[in-house]
């Protein structure tokens, strides 16, 4: 069976140990509208999807089947973020262009240009290793 919203909304009120009936008067709504949520037969307004995601402290893309992360808001809040699984090397190449631009366009020092090529290096370190050997 597909992850549909009606059985996201289904089991997150299930693992929470809630009753329909309960979930409703928490939004509040109609416990039939519950039913009918976790059936699919009917989708629920904007407004009570951002309700049940606050009540189930996860996101309203989860809820609809964006995304497979069922962490809570506050997992997310607290997991550090790595900046640097946002580039590739293909935008590492173009920073280092963009700073050898710079260098003759502002005349940068040597100084000030080697000083930016480090950063560049510095960010792109994934690894987290020591950078060693010359720029």
């Amino acid at each position: 069976m597909a992850d549909t919203l009606g059985s996201r909304i289904a089991k997150l009120r299930k693992a929470k140990g809630i009753t329909q009936e309960r979930l409703a008067k928490l939004i509040p709504i109609d416990q039939s509208m519950i039913s009918y949520y976790e059936k699919n037969k009917k989708k629920p307004s904007a407004d009570v999807l951002k309700k049940i995601a606050d009540i189930f402290d996860v996101s309203t893309d989860y809820i609809l089947g964006r995304t497979n992360d069922s962490r809570t808001i506050e997992e997310i809040k607290q997991q550090p973020f790595n900046y640097s699984e946002l580039f590739t090397q293909e935008d590492e190449g173009q920073a280092y262009i963009l700073a050898a631009n710079l260098k003759y366009k502002q005349n940068l020092s040597d100084e000030t240009f080697l000083r930016i090529i480090d950063e560049i290096a510095r960010f792109y370190n994934r690894d987290n290793k020591p950078l060693d050997g010359e720029i």
